[in-house]
């Protein structure tokens, strides 16, 4: 399954900074490995 990235949403941070989860790992297709974003201001 795929989202589109606009609709992602975000996690703000204390600091900030914003994070994505771009692939989890009962969705993306790997069981051990997810992958996130982070835009660090």
């Amino acid at each position: 399954m795929r989202t589109e990235y606009a609709k992602m949403e975000p996690f703000i941070t204390k600091d900030g900074s914003t994070i994505r989860e771009l692939m989890h790992p009962n969705g993306g297709g790997s069981e051990k490995q997810s992958v996130a974003e982070a835009i660090v201001p």
